[in-house]
Formats: C-alpha cells, sequence, structure tokens
C-alpha cells in the first residue's frame, strides 16, 4: 500500500519513479485499487486540501509527478468554533530584521505562546473520534519545519512557557557539547597550553583572566605537573590550582580506564547533565548528552581507544552536528517538533507549519536516470567561491537536460511534500507566513489563490517563571525514600506450584523401595515413550535410549531394563487402545493462573495458597500463583478424553494402594484442569505403573 502523492524520498533513492515502477510490475500479476477516504482529517481540511492541490497534481499521473485524487474526509467539523478551532489558519509575520534567525525566533515564540494558552486551563478543547471534547494537552501538537535548522528554537521558547517538547531532527551543536570535545582534546595531549587555557576559560570550569593572571604572577606554572599546595596560594589563585587538580585526575582516569568509561566519569564528575537539564530546552540538551554517551559506548574503537573517542566526538559535530534527542523521548506529554522528512506517517490534532524562511532553489548537482534496466548516475564537480557561492568546474555531456530533468522532478517533489505537510492534521492546521519575502517561506504555495485566510489570534501570555531553589534538597530522606520503593517492587508479586509439588504435599509419603532406579531412569522412558508415541521407529530402541541415557546421566546398565520396559508398555493394552484414538497427546505441559480463591481449592498449597490469600485481603504481595505441570499421556476417543500418567516407581502389589493414594491428587488435578480450563470432557484418568504393568483408574473428583 503506498499514496504516490507521499514520495518524498529522492535523496533516498525512493522517489516517485520507484513507486511507478512498482505499481507497473503489480498490475502485471494483481490489481491496483485507488482509495480516497481519509479517517483523519475534518471535513474543512479536506476541502482545503482538494481545492488547493487539484491545480498542483496533474489528472493523470506522469514520470515526474502522481495524479490528483480527491480526498474524502469522514470526520465533521466541530461545533462550537470559540473553544474547539479546526480548519486552516495562518500566522503571517511582517518584515523585521536579523534574517532568517529573526523570523524564526518571532515564530518560535508565538507559537510556544499560543500551545501554552491553549493547554491552560481547558482554553483549547479537543475532539475525540466519538465526538466528544476534551483539553488540550502538549501531546497534541505538531511543529513542523521544512528545514532542521532552527528546530531547537521551537524547543526553547516552549520550554521558557513551561511546555515539555522532544525534538526529532534537530542537528544544533549546543555549547557544552563543544565544551565537552575541547576537554577530550587537551586530554588527549596535556602539552597543548592554548588548549588548556580554552578548557579553563569554558563553561566547564569558568575561571576568569585575572584569576590565571594572579596565579602566574604568583610564580606557579599553568600546568597538570608541580602544583603547588592550597596553602600556599591566594584566594583568587586557590581556584586555579582546584581546577587544575580536577584535571590531573581527569588524566589519570584517561590512563587506566578505557575511554568510554573515562569520558563518562569526566561527565558525571563535572556534573553537567544536571546542569544543562535546568537550563533553555534542558530535556533536550540533556538527551543529546545522553545520546552522545551511548553512541561513544556502542562504538568499539571508542570505547577503547580515546583519541578514536576525540575522532568520533568531533565527528558527531561536524558540519550539521549529531541529532538531538529528547532526555524523554517516546512520552507521550510533549509537543513534537521535527522536520518535515521525519513526519510522513504521523498525525496530530493540531498542526504548525512553522519557519516560514530559508526557502531555496538552486540547479541539480545529481542525477539518477533509471529508465533503463540498470541505473546511472551523473553528477557535477563544484568549487567554492566565497563563502555561499560555488562554481561548476566539470559536468557531464547534456548536462543542460539533465539538469532540467531533475528540476522538474526537485519540484514535483516539492509539490508532495507540501502534500505531507498539508494531510498531517486531524482538526486544525496553522500555516506560518512571511508575506514581504514570499519565495524564501516554503509554505507560500500552500496559499496560492486563497483570497481569505483566518490569521491566528495569539493571546498575550508571559513566559513561565522558573522557581529558584534557595536550599538543597534532603538527599537522606531522598535515598530512605529510594530504598523503600526498591524494596517494594523487589517483593514478589507471584508464587509458581507444581502439580507434582502439591501431590506430594497431599498425604502420607509411600513407602519407596531401596531397588529404585532414580529419577534419571524415569526420565529416560518418559522421553522415550513420548518419541514412540510421535511416530519414532521401534527398531531405534535401543540406540535411542543409548542417546537419552548419556543426556541425563543414568547409568548404563540400567540401559536394557530401560528396554524392557518402554517395549512393555508399548505392547500393553491401554497403548493398543490408544492406537485406535482419535488424536494423542504426550508430555502436554500445563501452567494456569490461579487467585486466591481458586488456591484454596487445592487443600495442599501450603504457604503460597496462605501468601495469595494475604495479598487479596491488601497485607501481602503475591496476588496469584501459576501451577505448573506435565501431563505424561492422553488420548481422545469417541466419548472423552484419557488422561495416564506414568509412573516407573518400584511398586509391589502389597504396597500399591498407598502409591495411588499419593499420586491420586496429581492425576485428579489434570483432569480437572483439562476439563474446567481446556472446556474437553475426560472420561478416565489414571496411574499405568510401569513395574507392575498395570492401568488404574481414579475417579474424578477435583482436591
Amino acid at each position: 500500500m503506498g499514496d504516490p502523492k507521499q514520495s518524498i524520498y529522492r535523496f533516498r533513492r525512493a522517489d516517485i519513479s520507484i513507486y511507478n515502477e512498482v505499481k507497473a510490475r503489480i498490475q502485471e500479476c494483481g490489481a491496483v485499487c485507488r482509495l480516497t477516504a481519509n479517517f483523519r482529517s475534518v471535513h474543512s481540511i479536506g476541502d482545503f486540501i482538494n481545492g488547493q492541490f487539484v491545480g498542483k497534481f496533474p489528472s493523470s499521473e506522469t514520470e515526474v509527478q502522481a495524479a490528483f485524487v480527491k480526498m474524502e474526509t469522514r470526520a465533521t467539523d466541530p461545533k462550537g468554533a470559540r473553544k474547539t478551532p479546526h480548519g486552516i489558519y495562518v500566522l503571517p509575520y511582517p518584515k523585521m530584521p536579523g534574517g532568517k534567525a529573526a523570523v524564526a525566533q518571532a515564530d518560535a515564540e508565538q507559537i510556544a505562546r499560543y500551545i501554552a494558552w491553549a493547554c491552560h486551563n481547558g482554553n483549547l478543547q479537543i475532539v475525540d473520534r466519538d465526538g466528544g471534547t476534551r483539553n488540550a494537552v502538549p501531546s497534541d501538537f505538531l511543529i513542523l519545519t521544512k528545514k532542521r535548522e532552527f528546530i531547537h528554537l521551537y524547543a526553547e521558547q516552549l520550554d521558557s512557557f513551561g511546555v515539555p517538547a522532544d525534538t526529532s531532527g534537530s542537528t544544533t551543536v549546543y555549547e557544552e557539547l563543544l565544551a565537552l570535545y575541547q576537554l577530550a582534546r587537551y586530554l588527549e595531549d596535556s602539552s597543548d597550553k592554548p588548549a588548556l587555557l580554552a578548557v579553563m576559560r569554558g563553561m566547564l570550569f569558568g575561571l576568569s583572566d585575572r584569576q590565571l593572571w594572579v596565579y602566574k604572577q604568583d610564580g606557579y606554572s599553568v600546568s597538570l605537573f608541580d602544583l603547588p599546595t592550597l596553602a600556599a596560594c591566594g584566594d583568587e589563585a586557590k581556584a586555579v590550582v582546584m581546577v587544575l587538580g580536577r584535571l590531573q585526575i581527569y588524566k589519570g582516569w584517561v590512563r587506566t580506564l578505557s575511554a568510554a568509561a573515562a569520558f563518562s566519569q569526566i561527565v558525571d564528575d563535572l556534573g553537567i547533565l544536571p546542569y544543562v537539564s535546568t537550563l533553555p530546552a534542558g530535556s533536550v540538551r540533556a538527551g543529546t548528552l545522553v545520546r552522545m554517551l551511548q553512541l561513544l559506548h556502542g562504538d568499539p574503537a571508542a570505547s577503547s581507544s580515546w583519541s578514536e573517542l576525540c575522532r568520533l566526538i568531533e565527528h558527531m559535530l561536524a558540519d550539521r552536528g549529531m541529532e538531538t534527542s529528547s532526555l524523554y523521548a517516546g512520552g507521550n506529554q510533549a509537543v513534537r517538533i521535527m522536520n518535515l522528512h521525519k513526519a510522513k506517517g504521523l498525525e496530530a490534532p493540531l498542526v504548525f507549519l512553522a519557519c516560514p524562511c530559508g526557502e531555496s532553489d538552486y540547479d541539480a548537482t545529481q542525477y539518477i536516470d533509471r529508465s533503463a534496466d540498470s541505473a546511472s548516475g551523473y553528477f557535477t564537480i563544484s568549487k567554492s567561491i566565497g563563502e555561499f557561492k560555488k562554481e561548476v568546474i566539470a559536468q557531464p555531456l547534456g548536462w543542460s537536460e539533465m539538469n532540467e530533468r531533475e528540476r522538474a522532478f526537485s519540484n514535483a517533489e516539492k509539490d508532495r511534500l507540501l502534500y505531507v505537510a498539508a494531510t498531517r492534521p486531524k482538526q486544525m492546521l496553522v500555516i506560518s507566513l512571511y508575506p514581504d519575502q514570499p519565495t524564501k517561506c516554503p509554505w507560500t504555495p500552500l496559499v496560492d489563490g486563497m483570497d481569505l485566510a483566518r490569521e491566528l489570534d495569539v493571546l498575550t501570555m508571559n513566559p513561565e517563571k522558573k522557581m529558584e531553589l534557595t536550599e538543597g534538597p534532603d538527599l537522606q530522606k531522598v535515598a530512605e525514600d529510594r530504598h523503600l520503593r526498591v524494596e517494594a517492587i523487589s517483593e514478589p508479586t507471584y508464587a509458581v506450584l507444581s502439580v507434582t509439588g502439591l501431590a506430594k504435599a497431599s498425604g502420607d509419603t509411600p513407602e519407596w523401595s531401596a531397588e529404585g532406579k532414580g529419577r534419571a531412569f524415569g526420565s529416560v522412558v518418559h522421553r522415550t515413550i513420548e518419541l514412540l508415541g510421535k511416530g519414532f521407529s521401534e527398531s531405534e530402541l535401543e540406540d535411542t535410549i543409548r542417546f537419552l541415557a548419556d543426556e541425563e546421566g543414568m547409568a548404563e546398565e540400567l540401559n536394557s531394563e530401560a528396554v524392557r520396559v518402554v517395549r512393555s508398555v508399548v505392547s500393553s493394552e491401554l497403548w493398543q487402545r490408544s492406537l485406535r484414538a482419535r488424536r494423542r497427546l504426550f508430555e502436554v505441559p500445563l501452567m494456569i493462573r490461579k487467585n486466591a480463591d481458586l488456591i484454596r481449592g487445592f487443600s495442599h498449597a501450603g504457604s503460597a495458597a496462605s501468601e495469595v490469600a494475604a495479598a487479596s485481603e491488601g497485607t501481602g504481595s503475591i496476588m496469584h500463583a501459576y501451577v505448573r505441570g506435565v501431563i505424561d499421556f492422553l488420548f481422545e476417543e469417541e466419548d472423552g478424553w484419557v488422561i495416564v500418567d506414568f509412573k516407573t516407581d518400584s511398586v509391589t502389589e502389597e504396597k500399591q494402594q498407598s502409591f495411588i493414594d499419593f499420586y491420586r491428587p496429581q492425576v485428579q488435578t489434570y483432569a480437572s484442569e483439562w476439563e474446567q480450563t481446556f472446556g474437553y470432557k475426560v472420561k478416565e484418568a489414571g496411574l499405568y505403573f510401569i513395574s507392575l504393568q498395570k492401568h488404574v483408574t481414579i475417579g474424578q473428583s477435583v482436591v
């Protein structure tokens, strides 16, 4: 399934050409169905999209563009427009100095102000699918930008209004990341004095020029070696000695620990994570730092070598930087902010198409021709002229035609990007505009031809003043509370009982013979019977028992006895009877959940029953128990199921009744669960004593 009008990944070789090729292949052996219903957006948004894109998409698909298909929305417009605004709104800005950064800053502030107002005291209502309304929360809002450059501004402005935000796609490089890279580079080469001074004067330590000057005037060397004592220094020089002392410790960590461990320990010692979390967009800044640590630990070379760690950090921060990540990424109570390419497939009740600046139109630098069986690629070679201009110094033959074809693909994809942007909202779409420079605004084509667009009314609301703490937290109480929480969640919430264990606790233990052959013998016999029942050849019986005996640790001298016992079972009347049955099952495992009332049904459940009962009364942590067991053998006859439990105990005729009484609860439990839990009728349940070659039927009353 795919919508060609949302094909926006030509740069990933997933463009309209690939879509058309796949569709053509499907048509050769199947059918292509056109879907037009939209269950997301309200009618007014659907009408807007149909009206604006009927002229942007052709009536029939072309090589570069999908055909226009009218969107048929199913959701009606909400009633009562004051608290449930819906449809299309614009947020225009007057001409202002400062370039695109100023425009983005103004837009971020206005959008943050509106969202803060909307989430306050139910000022804005969201209409649910069932027609009911609820108060708007931050997760109802989605902010989309065409490019990634200014995503961080929107998170910072929302943070200033006390609204949580989660960014995706932003590559801004925060000051603390650069400072940590600077520190890492210095620790790689501690002879670099300029780097040392930069680290000491930077945000991590913040020494002033005067403090460094006084330290030097006192005759000390700015170095990690031969540090003076604090007692020998004046007040201003002491700060320098303390910083050099910390760097000396960090250098020791770099020498003795793995690179990633040393870096993490340095970050922890600096306290930079809690510090940046208090800054504007703190959750994003802290989350980005955590993401950096995660990437460093995940890279084998960087986690073991300090030089490789420095190189990886440099790579992360180069060009457009490392993609940011919120400390609470994946949460559902934050405004989502991302670039448009990240938004495909997403939706939100209210969507802002933000950052009305930065749009540009350039000639192509590459062209991919997929018209032949094998694709061919062409590209130009350029050199920079100044800071913002490039000159083409080499290009393929026929590049002018290729350039025009690529521009046709590019322009068609721009229209599809607009379509993706416009189809994200459920209830309301707000479009930021910069009318003074419409060609610089990526959203201008969305409002082409609109005579009247409602302007969003952003009410005055001041940023939230952050509360200043005048005293530190009670760390001892925090630690005690944490210990109590850990203890509480460490308490078991369920018990595990075995049917066999319940049976063995139910009455007097029979007197086992000293001639018993042990648990391993019983396991070998049970497994061999299961294999034969599932179709294993009896001609390979001896080899099978030899193999299983080795696995189970059974004495070799018991092999012949195991062969004799298994042959006696498969030649028994019970086995022959099972061969005529509808179905046969072997070694069927059971795991059944029981609450306190059901556990009491087991008269000998012991402490587990008491614990479950106590929890049901609010005085214990165990809320239920799992009863597990394995039914050796079942077969279904015309009038019900027969349950058989094989017993390999050495039983004599004189002691047979004590063994029957001992194992009765186990078989009765199996029969009861087979009927009550699985709904099958049990006609017969019994024990098969292998040593006696005797099948004993047991009554089915439940213990």
